[in-house]
């Protein structure tokens, strides 16, 4: 369950990552409008050293995000890069703004993660209420299938005696 959701955090944390990779192709006023969105949004370096610390502390992630780096992947060793990087230095080298829009992709994506772990408990808890259900239904088929094997016996013996 934790590495699934492990996988899952990574796939939309990469998802996110790339989708603002790309958000260069967007037409320049959707640009703007994220930008003035991330622009009145304030980190700090604590922010920072949070989505560092929980990309660093899942090996899973890491690997990842490696082995892309050496397949050639420019975002994935600059991600790599940012890591290593204190909050200020990042923001030196690759601008506010894209460390400003990297620390908001990982609160996006805890929060996506947060709504999947829900709607998870939630289906876990209606599976396990069928599941009982379930049980119980069979339960109650056999007990029935029992009683009507001890009616059957019960009626033969009567006839038995009624027969002697």
């Amino acid at each position: 369950m934790i590495i699934r959701l492990n996988k899952s955090l990574l796939i939309v944390f990469v998802l996110l990552i790339n989708n603002l990779s790309y958000s260069q192709s967007l037409d320049s006023l959707q640009l703007k409008k994220f930008y003035k969105e991330i622009d009145s949004i304030e980190y700090s370096s604590d922010d920072f050293n949070k989505l560092k610390q929980q990309i660093n502390s899942n090996n899973n992630t890491l690997k990842l995000i490696t082995d892309k780096a050496i397949n050639g992947s420019k975002n994935h060793a600059e991600l790599l890069e940012i890591l290593e990087l204190s909050f200020e230095n990042a923001n030196t080298k690759y601008g506010e703004k894209n460390v400003k829009s990297l620390i908001y992709s990982y609160y996006e994506s805890n929060e996506i993660l947060e709504k999947f772990k829900k709607l998870d408990s939630s289906f876990q808890a209606q599976n396990n209420r069928l599941k009982l259900e379930q049980d119980s239904i069979s339960k109650k088929v056999e007990f029935s299938d029992e009683v009507k094997k001890e009616l059957e016996n019960y009626r033969k013996r009567i006839d038995s005696i009624k027969g002697n």
